[in-house]
């Protein structure tokens, strides 16, 4: 496979095929159709806690049972949301990540490569790759020296965070340290994630 062929056609080959646009249509009147969804659910299920928290808000009575009962409110609207829009958020991640599936198979197509057939076990091994690749680029999984980096990173945030209910001032220095010394490491997954690009490139053009 020519990969740098590939690289090189990815920001234009979007508007050199129709069926591409054709899928990025597609795409976007899913999401757009998932936010309708999502819109909508909100209003159905909170709309009714609008005034209550109108006048909570502009001085109205703030006792705790009022609290309570607001509260309460909240509650009870946001269980029968969590049911309906979770599996909702979860249609649409699957749907998303299978049209993003088919229009990089067609780009390859596009390429004069002959890719395997989309179907929906090849569309799940593609998901578990690329959470396997993001962990990857997360912990430098293939630099032994980058890796040990990456532990003594989370080694010092956890120590920072115990010592934090032991001894506050030691903790507070200890987390600092490891936060600083996570903004270099985001450079350090950025080029992790470059490196492993190609992952897609090469996961849908094999067989496997």
């Amino acid at each position: 496979m020519d990969y740098g062929r590939a690289i090189t056609n990815t920001l234009t080959l979007w508007f050199k095929d129709g069926k591409i646009l054709r899928l990025m249509g597609l795409q976007f009147l899913a999401g757009l159709i998932f936010l309708l969804l999502f819109g909508g659910s909100i209003w159905f299920f909170f709309s009714d806690l609008v005034p209550q928290v109108m006048a909570f808000s502009s001085g109205g009575t703030q006792s705790p049972e009022a609290i309570s009962q607001l509260l309460g409110a909240f509650l009870a609207a946001l269980v029968p949301f969590l049911i309906i829009i979770v599996p909702l958020l979860l249609l649409e991640f699957v749907v998303s990540i299978y049209i993003s599936v088919l229009m990089q198979t067609r780009a390859l197509e596009v390429l004069g490569f002959n890719p395997p057939q989309v179907t929906p076990m090849r569309v799940l091994k593609y998901i578990l790759m690329n959470i396997w690749v993001s962990i990857m680029a997360l912990t430098s999984w293939y630099s032994r020296k980058l890796f040990y980096v990456f532990l003594g990173i989370i080694f010092v945030l956890l120590f920072g965070t115990v010592l934090l209910f032991i001894a506050p001032p030691i903790g507070v220095i200890f987390f600092l340290l490891g936060a600083v010394a996570c903004i270099p490491y985001i450079f350090v997954c950025i080029y992790n994630s470059i490196r492993l690009s190609i992952a897609d490139a090469v996961f849908l053009s094999s067989e496997d």
